[in-house]
């Protein structure tokens, strides 16, 4: 049975794709999006997929192509940025210099304060030479804090410090998963086809019937036991059982039928005072494999 195709599934998204790789052109960014538009994919696929192998087969692809997405090969710019040590580096004043500066601004205080209680029988040479020797201090540090160093001194400049950002082409990446979804609907082909092929051998070993002989005489016996109940002893479970029953065997391909006139053939019939069906006939195709039994009135 043909499934939906992988890739007509993503072209559904195709503009959202796009868009979304376009905003954000990083490689974490785009398989980001990649990884939700491989999600959306599987989901549609699973809601138009009618065979739980098929589907399986999906999940495992899918899963494998969103493990391993090629995104490098989408890589359609790189951006480089260069940091030299002059454009890092901050201006430092020299440890000297601040000490001597700070040595002058405290002899400075220090000559205000004296200067403050000086008493008027004069002035000692002390209270003289502090804020002259806090002034040179001052000077001192100021002209050695912002001095450049010896050229001899000179220290190796710093590395520049590199920054290298990818930048992914959104074409590119949708290409990329586009030709990943083209690979996995052959892989799904491909097991679909084997599928086939193993059906029709079970076809033609059982005779005809999706179901081997041994499997149609299990069912038919559990469908006499529930009607049985369900029509004998009134069971409300037993009608849920049939309709149980009646939807697995469908799934693997073999119908039930009730009995009719028409189906008489079908049927094998017992005398009773009322028409009903007892066991229902199993046919796959349009092919009896196992008839039914029912009660007919007149025979």
């Amino acid at each position: 049975m043909e499934g939906p195709k992988l890739p007509e599934l993503l072209e559904e998204d195709r503009e959202t794709i796009l868009q979304n790789l376009a905003a954000d052109r990083s490689a974490a960014a785009a398989q980001n999006v990649a990884e939700k538009a491989l999600d959306r994919v599987l989901y549609r696929y699973t809601e138009q997929c009618r065979t739980d192998s098929q589907l399986a087969q999906a999940q495992s692809i899918l899963q494998a192509a969103k493990n391993a997405l090629p995104l490098l090969s989408a890589v359609g710019e790189v951006r480089e940025w260069e940091l030299t040590g002059a454009a890092r580096a901050k201006k430092r004043p020299r440890t000297l210099g601040i000490a001597l500066g700070a040595a002058g601004l405290v002899l400075s205080l220090a000559a205000a304060l004296a200067a403050g209680t000086a008493s008027e029988s004069g002035v000692r040479l002390w209270q003289i030479l502090l804020p002259i020797a806090g002034a040179l201090l001052l000077f001192l540090g100021g002209v050695l804090a912002v001095k450049p160093p010896r050229r001899g001194a000179l220290r190796a400049p710093a590395a520049p410090e590199k920054r290298t950002e990818f930048l992914v082409e959104p074409a590119g990446v949708y290409r990329c998963l586009k030709g990943i979804l083209l690979v996995a609907d052959k892989n799904l082909s491909d097991a679909r086809e084997a599928e086939a092929a193993a059906a029709a051998r079970t076809l033609a070993e059982n005779g005809g019937s999706p179901l081997a002989p041994d499997a149609v005489e299990l069912f038919a016996g559990l469908l006499e036991a529930a009607y049985a109940r369900r029509d004998g002893a009134g069971d409300p479970g037993a009608a849920e059982i049939v309709e149980n029953i009646r939807y697995y065997l469908h799934r693997q391909g073999v119908e039930t039928a009730d009995y009719t006139k028409e189906r008489q053939s079908w049927f094998e019939l017992l005398p009773a005072r009322r028409t009903g069906t007892m066991r229902p006939a199993l046919t796959a195709d349009g092919k009896l494999l196992k008839k039914g039994l029912a009660s007919a009135e007149g025979i």
